[in-house]
């Protein structure tokens, strides 16, 4: 986002300022984390889960 911040500003004809990649961050990608782990919570509260882990890298 932040790299992006010139290109935006230059063919983005808004009021709306531009947010810094920190902000989005913490402001913003905090508060979907949560609510993401709420709802998957809901999904497989009381379902078994099998978790298979592969230590090859692709």
């Amino acid at each position: 986002v932040n790299k992006l911040r010139p290109w935006l500003r230059k063919y983005l004809h808004e009021d709306r300022s531009i947010l810094l990649a920190n902000t989005l961050h913490y402001e913003y990608f905090s508060e979907f984390f949560k609510n993401y782990l709420i709802k998957l919570k809901e999904i497989f509260s009381n379902k078994k889960v099998s978790l298979i882990v592969d230590k090859t890298t692709d």
